[in-house]
């Protein structure tokens, strides 16, 4: 008997295992190594750079390095104040900021949708 799971991960590979008799099979799927134009730290400069360069609040917004996370062949980064990412105080907290996404193919930003942030339990 055979039992396969599939999730994300950073490379694709084929993770086997024999447990009391049932072989267990892991792919691990994600975009290939070929198909991304940009790295980590460059994803995460850009998702940096993005808010200022699209100011949505008077309230300067930083990326939380902290929370950034690959999905699907993009970054997403949470952004906020500054003071709020570094006390996590509700006072100091921007409402209705969504997180940048950073395409690790072409290197484009943008905003999440209210939807997409469903998706991440944003």
């Amino acid at each position: 008997m055979t039992a396969t799971f599939r999730n994300a991960a950073p490379h694709s590979e084929t993770i086997s295992k024999w447990t009391q008799g049932l072989q267990i099979s892991v792919y691990t799927t994600s975009i290939h190594e070929d198909e991304v134009a940009i790295d980590h730290p460059e994803a995460v400069r850009l998702a940096g750079e993005f808010p200022e360069a699209t100011p949505r609040s008077e309230v300067p917004l930083v990326v939380d390095i902290d929370q950034v996370i690959v999905h699907d062949g993009a970054l997403i980064a949470p952004c906020n104040s500054e003071e709020f990412i570094h006390t996590e105080r509700f006072e100091s907290m921007v409402i209705g900021c969504t997180p940048v996404r950073v395409d690790l193919t072409t290197g484009e930003c943008r905003f999440l949708t209210f939807e997409e942030c469903e998706t991440f339990d944003l």
